[in-house]
């Protein structure tokens, strides 16, 4: 979903992408873990994440449902990471800090 405003009738909500609809068990499992990818890809888009989205579909998958996530993190070396570019977003931008 996407919300959206009309001037003088407020706020509104559109479907932005349908993933379809199952039964219960184990295809609805598969299509929702599917449409945490797809929902993850369309926000990394606007912000790149630090992880591939692939692992953070399985992370919230696996929190969601109380099971362990016992997977490595898929950074072959974390103490070679270098700070590229800093993005500022919140009351920073406002201020201009």
């Amino acid at each position: 979903m996407e919300s959206y405003r009309v001037p003088g009738k407020g706020p509104r909500q559109r479907i932005v992408r349908h993933m379809g609809s199952a039964p219960e068990g184990p295809l609805l499992e598969a299509l929702i873990r599917w449409a945490e990818r797809a929902r993850l890809q369309l926000q990394e888009e606007c912000q790149p994440y630090l992880f591939p989205v692939e692992y953070l579909a399985k992370l919230i998958y696996a929190t969601r449902h109380g099971k362990p996530n016992d997977s490595p993190l898929p950074i072959p070396d974390a103490l070679k990471l270098e700070e590229i570019k800093r993005l500022t977003v919140g009351i920073h931008e406002v201020f201009g800090a």
